[in-house]
């Protein structure tokens, strides 16, 4: 799976997509406001509580966030 984010100044964005052979599928997709969260980790971290399965962060193989 791939997890990716964008961290902007009003709202965080954060999605989990399974890595097919030709282009990733969303499976899960989370928007939160920025100033809800003190940082990044707090806000991946509230995506996986809102979003996920905790076993599921085990299948993780990349993260890119900008």
């Amino acid at each position: 799976m791939l997890l990716a984010g964008d961290i902007g100044g009003t709202n965080t964005r954060i999605a989990l997509y399974s890595n097919e052979k030709d282009r990733p599928v969303l499976l899960k997709e989370r928007s939160s406001p920025t100033a809800d969260t003190s940082s990044l980790e707090e806000a991946i971290e509230g995506f996986f509580s809102a979003s996920l399965d905790p076993s599921g962060r085990r299948e993780i193989r990349a993260a890119c966030f900008s």
